[in-house]
């Protein structure tokens, strides 16, 4: 089972920071084509301007696996993790020797749950020579996901090769000591985690690090004393507060307990544990009142974020039977399924999505259009429902209102030809027809298989002379 890195600050997506640190190395040598300026943009965080041009490299050579692969980059930087996987795949399609787009790839659909085929993409780094292409940053992303991964062997062989070129030996150092800490390696892990303290003075982690390994060792004072430091320079940390805690009642000092716990407790973070241990603290403490009531608390969310996951689990489950009825054609059925998904949590978003498609596409716009607001409603930026929202008004003729919403998922995601061939259908109703080309004509680039789009771009062309 792939693991979350231990270090909670971690950008979702690192590609971006990367392919970025790749920019500035070369960034005395900077070309002039579209690629190159939509980088410089990415590296400016003009993430709106950087979409818009990488668009327009891509209209102007479909084949261009750069355009694609900043463009996802830049959807992730976003959020728009949907669209970013179809952009990176594209890429690596249009080039599949390419190792930064496959380490981009992968860390994409690792970030996005899809692990199983962010591993069998990862394989082509078996490959003799392909992990030479990488740059030092680009090799920290791989150590990552290959310890996300747990596949822990080839991760510290990368660490090796990092280690070789680069002069942050203690951040390698802290992630050895990751790594022999979840291998169940505690006397190596500790090592690492103090030469890393060593390193990095000034950073709790390799500090709360040691203090984890001593205390899984039973050396609870030296623990203490480790984890108390690490404490001192993140004194908000609701992680390192409830290990001392645990020391501490460990150490069979309840009131110190009590005392960081309290913290937590005064924090804007709800951390389950917490309640559990204010409830042993006080029971040592003699105070079985306080005691009960920290317990009953514990036992109160326990059971409250079991039901939730339980509900979820349940309510996934509808979706997949209503997407496999939709598969077989039976949309009756799949209607029903997908309201039963409402019934059991308002606000499944998903649920949502498909009863709107499905409305929409068989001509009730004003069935569609409770489940449209609810889609805005849960996700604002959703380029979807935007986009969706700019189909429903321009099927009731509103196209002032269409235009709206369809720019707003156009700015978000420019490489859909179905929602540049909406906008097309919008400005022409408008009378904005030099618009309307332009919107047809990125149309037809974005999807050459649909003759529909090819039509209305020929057609206005035509009556356009």
């Amino acid at each position: 089972m792939p693991r979350k890195n231990l270090d909670s600050r971690r950008a979702p997506f690192r590609v971006l920071t990367a392919a970025l640190w790749v920019l500035v190395a070369v960034s005395d040598v900077r070309a002039q084509d579209c690629v190159e300026q939509g980088k410089e943009y990415l590296a400016d965080e003009r993430i709106a301007d950087a979409l818009a041009l990488l668009d327009g490299c891509k209209q102007a050579d479909q084949e261009d696996a750069g355009a694609y692969f900043y463009t996802g980059i830049a959807l992730a930087a976003e959020g728009n993790l949907g669209e970013a996987v179809i952009e990176l795949e594209k890429a690596v399609t249009l080039d599949p020797d390419s190792a930064e787009y496959v380490l981009g790839f992968a860390d994409i659909l690792s970030g996005v749950g899809q692990w199983a085929p962010a591993e069998e993409i990862l394989s082509f780094f078996d490959q003799e020579g392909k992990i030479d292409q990488l740059e030092t940053a680009q090799l920290w992303l791989l150590s990552d996901l290959y310890y996300r991964a747990e596949k822990f062997e080839p991760a510290m062989k990368i660490l090796d090769r990092i280690a070789d070129q680069d002069f942050e030996v203690a951040a390698v150092d802290f992630r050895r000591a990751q790594i022999h800490m979840d291998g169940s390696n505690l006397d190596q892990a500790l090592v690492y985690f103090r030469k890393a303290a060593e390193g990095m003075p000034g950073m709790a982690p390799p500090l709360f690090g040691a203090g984890v390994v001593l205390r899984l060792q039973s050396k609870l004072e030296q623990a203490k004393q480790e984890i108390l430091r690490a404490v001192e320079l993140e004194p908000s940390n609701v992680e390192f507060l409830w290990q001392l805690a645990e020391v501490c009642l460990g150490l069979n000092q309840p009131q110190q307990a009590i005392d960081y716990l309290e913290r937590i407790e005064q924090s804007d973070n709800s951390f389950l544990e917490a309640y559990r241990l204010l409830g042993n603290a006080y029971r040592r403490l003699g105070d079985p009142e306080r005691a009960e009531e920290y317990l009953e608390k514990f036992q109160a969310m326990s059971t409250a974020n079991q039901d939730a996951a339980a509900l979820n689990e349940e309510i996934q489950s509808v979706i997949a039977r209503a997407e496999e009825k939709l598969e077989e054609g039976q949309v009756d059925e799949a209607l029903g399924l997908f309201e039963e998904a409402l019934e059991k949590s308002p606000d499944a978003w998903l649920a949502h999505n498909y009863l709107a498609k499905i409305y929409l596409s068989s001509g009730y716009p004003r069935l569609a259009y409770p489940h449209l607001s609810e889609m805005i409603r849960l996700d604002p930026e959703s380029v979807e429902g935007n986009y969706l929202l700019g189909q429903y008004w321009y099927q009731q003729s509103d196209f002032r209102q269409a235009r709206l919403y369809a720019e707003k998922a156009r700015a978000q995601y420019p490489g859909s030809g179905a929602l540049r061939n909406l906008l097309g259908n919008i400005y022409l109703e408008l009378g904005q027809r030099e618009e309307a080309i332009q919107e047809y004509a990125a149309a037809v680039r974005l999807a050459p298989e649909r003759s529909d789009f090819q039509r209305n771009y020929q057609v206005l062309l035509r009556n356009n002379r």
